[in-house]
This record gives structure tokens, sequence and C-alpha cells, in this order.
């Protein structure tokens, strides 16, 4: 969407932002958000499960992909995050 960003919420409507994924990124928290692929960033709460560099979320019947630029910060922060979940 160029420099818009959907905002995607449980049980909310979706927002649309002017804003680029770079800047949204910056303003979340970095413990609680990460950025999967280039159109995705995701909340690490919502996650499900993951596998094959695909995020299925807590009450979403479709999955997001994870590019391969961030497959291994992704697998080593959901990792840190699982342990401490614990």
């Amino acid at each position: 969407m160029d420099n818009y960003v959907k905002v995607s919420r449980p049980s909310q409507p979706t927002l649309i932002s002017q804003i680029t994924m770079k800047e949204m990124e910056s303003l979340l928290p970095t413990d609680r958000f990460i950025r999967v692929h280039r159109s995705f960033i995701v909340s690490l709460d919502s996650i499900d499960k993951f596998s094959n560099r695909r995020i299925f979320l807590k009450n979403y019947d479709k999955y997001i992909p994870v590019g391969r630029t961030y497959n291994d910060s992704f697998n080593n922060l959901y990792t840190i995050f699982k342990q401490n979940d614990k």
C-alpha cells in the first residue's frame, strides 16, 4: 500500500494510516512486535504457531509468511519469547 499501513486488530475495525512500515515498526515496542516480512509486522502475543516460514495467528484463518531476510531474527526472537512465556 505504498506509504499506507493497514492495521488489523481482533474484534475491532481495521485501521489505515498514512505511514511507512519502517516508521510503524519504529513506533512499536520491540519486545512485543516483530517485523516478519516486508509487508507484515506481528504481535508476538497473537502467534498461535509457526512452521515452514509461516505464522499462524490466534483467531485468524490465514497464515502470514516469514520473509527470507527476516527468518533468522524471527526464529531467534520467537524461541526466546516462548522460553520466557513458560
